[in-house]
């Protein structure tokens, strides 16, 4: 294993920490698949799929609980001049790690 492996971390953030949590990359990432499969759990999806069919309009008035409507056009909205920098960082890495010897 070369020294970069073994210095590769990464960070994950998690049940309303204020803070990403630093993890090893070789040890950490099974914590992260857990976690995120929990997350992806099917009763987990049901509740959200359960909140976006929670709504009643009357009269042009919310009188249920409000959908996932403003949450889902935030995912739909074009990504930030930072978002769209950090993910072409995040699909350069492999091209990165491999040109420093990993």
């Amino acid at each position: 294993m070369s020294e970069v492996e073994e210095e590769r971390k990464f960070q994950f953030l998690r049940d309303g920490d204020a803070e990403p949590s630093e993890l090893d990359w070789n040890k950490g990432i099974e914590s992260a698949r857990k976690a995120i499969s929990e997350a992806m759990n099917a009763k987990n999806i049901a509740f959200l799929l359960g909140a976006g069919c929670s709504s009643l309009m009357k009269d042009k008035k919310e009188l249920g609980i409000a959908t996932m409507a403003p949450l889902a056009e935030s995912f739909a909205a074009k990504p930030s001049r930072h978002a769209r920098r950090d993910s072409t960082a995040i699909r350069q890495q492999p091209a990165l790690y491999r040109r420093r010897g990993g």
